[in-house]
């Protein structure tokens, strides 16, 4: 580059460095200032009500088929969202959405997860609420705290089949994606026994995620995503946990 344009090689001033760094600063401030701005709006409104209690037998229906009963469906206030606007590379698309809120503890909202039903070609079926910081879901958002012991999956989806069948003692945490842990691993490390367990196309993420966490974390490895494989064990007992036990810490 500067041989392209020889002007990159002359010193940069003190006073141009005060100058960007200014720069830097107040741009850092702003868009903080339009997350939390973002967040506040998100905070005061009943989106996930209006999804939730909007939603049709049909649309209930396709979270029973995702393995939800309507139970834990009103318990997460899981919604339906028809015909909404998302956007990929600036360009918008339109799509029917399964709607999961994202609660911190003490049910505080802090973002939403879209789980795209038509998405086009190349682009994911996983969305968050646009402007908001990136937040992994809790399976128990009554809480204040952490228990001992979690399970760490990828999707909110997965936490959610894992409360429902079995993992009822331990919490389960939902990563927005293998790479995207959401400021969790911080949170994670003061746990006796945090178990990674993401899909079998993400073990180098997980292992990873491990190495992160530190002493608390046990790598567990499955042959299929965590929810179907739990889904089709679950009709056999209670084998999956079997699974946990095999969980070894990455070394």
């Amino acid at each position: 580059a500067d041989q392209m344009n020889p002007n990159l090689k002359q010193p940069i001033s003190p006073e141009e460095q005060q100058r960007y760094a200014a720069q830097q600063t107040a741009e850092y401030q702003r868009r903080d200032a339009e997350r939390k701005r973002k967040l506040a709006a998100f905070s005061d409104s009943e989106i996930a009500a209006e999804y939730h209690e909007r939603m049709t037998a049909a649309q209930r229906q396709a979270w029973r088929d995702a393995g939800i009963p309507d139970e834990w469906q009103d318990y997460y206030r899981l919604g339906y969202a028809t015909g909404r606007t998302f956007t990929h590379e600036n360009a918008p698309f339109v799509s029917d959405a399964m709607t999961i809120p994202i609660y911190d503890f003490g049910r505080k909202p802090i973002n939403m997860q879209y789980r795209i039903l038509n998405p086009p070609q190349g682009v994911g079926k996983y969305r968050q609420e646009a402007g908001l910081p990136s937040a992994a879901f809790l399976s128990d958002p009554d809480r204040q705290a952490f228990t001992d012991e979690l399970i760490v999956v990828e999707g909110a989806k997965k936490a959610i089949v894992l409360s429902v069948y079995g993992a009822e003692s331990m919490m389960t945490v939902g990563l927005p994606g293998a790479r995207s842990w959401a400021g969790m691993v911080e949170r994670l490390k003061p746990c006796g026994r945090v178990y990674v367990m993401l899909d079998p196309d993400a073990q180098k993420p997980a292992a990873d995620l491990c190495h992160a966490i530190g002493k608390a974390a046990r790598l567990v490895q499955v042959p299929d995503k965590p929810d179907d494989l739990i889904l089709r064990l679950h009709r056999a007992g209670d084998q999956w946990r079997k699974l946990l036990w095999q969980g070894r810490i990455e070394t």
